[in-house]
């Protein structure tokens, strides 16, 4: 039977995509292993270190746990009381991983809280009726930040300054509640993908909608697909910005 049908998930999340998405992110994961591994082990090793430093180890939520291609679930189950994988879906892969950890909790959720709002209203004029719990010792953020405006804006139809405003606040909201987190916080995200022929840089484009982040991030190249995996004559590498400890007094105005 198809993971489609296997993996439970309310109707906004699988119309609006989801599903399929993190279904194509873990077949790319197998099919490109050997090109994201360094980019897989650096994340892991990143948040072991973020892990290893906190001051209290009772609960870490991770916040796009996806496939767990690039998660050390066995390192923060032994560090913590409590893990928590956050995603709007989880496969069956991850599923059976999580089993051998009784302290790791699945937990299918939106951390943005509009996504089916939009879904309901087919607009991108929603906002949150209430902010996710950030009272753990550690938040990671997990390659997912500019990923959290794109299936929304991929749903309705308007126009490109409305998906862009839109895209612009997720991206400030997700920063903020991390800013406003008890805990450590530990954020990996690409900030800009680069298209690559014959060894030489066609041409780049930022991902986080004009929002710049702090100095003092860990950086890297994703090799996230080689030709012709998403391009059929270019390499799409993607740059990584990464914090042990994300200075939470970088934070954005609100509109």
């Amino acid at each position: 039977m198809p993971e489609f049908w296997r993996t439970r998930v309310p109707q906004y999340v699988r119309l609006m995509g989801y599903v399929g998405g993190q279904r194509r992110l873990a077949a790319r994961g197998k099919r490109c292993r050997m090109q994201w591994r360094a980019h897989v082990l650096r994340s892991r090793g990143l948040m072991v270190e973020a892990a290893n430093h906190c001051s209290s180890h009772d609960r870490v939520l991770v916040v796009g746990s996806g496939p767990l291609h690039d998660i050390p679930v066995a390192q923060l189950s032994a560090r913590f009381r409590e893990v928590v994988l956050l995603d709007l879906v989880h496969l069956r892969g991850a599923r059976s991983e999580v089993q051998r950890y009784p302290n790791v909790r699945l937990v299918q959720g939106d951390v943005t809280g509009v996504a089916e709002q939009v879904f309901v209203r087919r607009s991108l004029s929603v906002w949150p009726s209430e902010t996710w719990d950030s009272n753990y010792d550690l938040i990671i953020s997990a390659n997912v930040l500019s990923q959290l405006p794109l299936a929304p804006c991929q749903f309705v139809h308007v126009s490109d300054t409305e998906k862009t405003t839109f895209a612009q606040r997720i991206v400030r909201d997700h920063i903020n509640w991390l800013s406003k987190a008890r805990g450590q916080v530990c954020l990996i995200t690409d900030v800009e993908r680069q298209y690559w022929k014959c060894g030489l840089l066609q041409c780049a484009h930022p991902l986080l909608w004009g929002f710049a982040l702090p100095s003092g991030a860990c950086e890297w190249m994703w090799d996230l697909g080689p030709k012709p995996e998403m391009d059929p004559d270019c390499d799409i590498r993607h740059k990584v910005l990464a914090y042990e400890s994300f200075p939470k007094t970088h934070c954005f105005a609100s509109e």
